[in-house]
């Protein structure tokens, strides 16, 4: 099924930026397109709006029809900063919210501004 390839996480919340690359993923725009080689999981992390983040994961080589995916939401520039405050995990954060990715695994984390862990309520 199409659902076990491909996941989409839409989350409002609230983060520091600056600007930062942009990417053309295979499913839109984003700010960090990576892949897990041990696994074949890509991930894709596109913040729509500074509130907003869509992450995209699918295994590498999986063609999903762009008319297929939920999102319906256009991607506005947003100030995103990329920072590496470890070696273990990339920080993307906008002024109202953050992500980080563990490129290890694949694995993300919703943080807030401070860079602490994020509650979802």
């Amino acid at each position: 099924m199409r659902n076990s390839f491909f996941c989409c996480l839409l989350l409002l919340a609230t983060g520091t930026s600056a600007a930062t690359t942009v990417y053309e993923a295979p499913y839109g725009k984003a700010e960090l397109v990576d892949t897990v080689e041990a696994t074949n999981v890509v991930t894709e992390i596109s913040f729509m709006t500074p509130e907003i983040v869509n992450i995209r994961r699918y295994m590498k080589g999986c063609d999903v029809p762009q008319h297929d995916l939920v999102v319906t939401l256009e991607k506005q520039e947003v100030a995103v900063a990329v920072e590496h405050p470890s070696n273990s995990y990339t920080l993307l954060k906008s002024d109202k919210m953050g992500v980080r990715y563990y490129p290890t695994t694949g694995g993300v984390m919703f943080v807030d501004k401070d860079n602490k862990k994020f509650i979802i309520k």
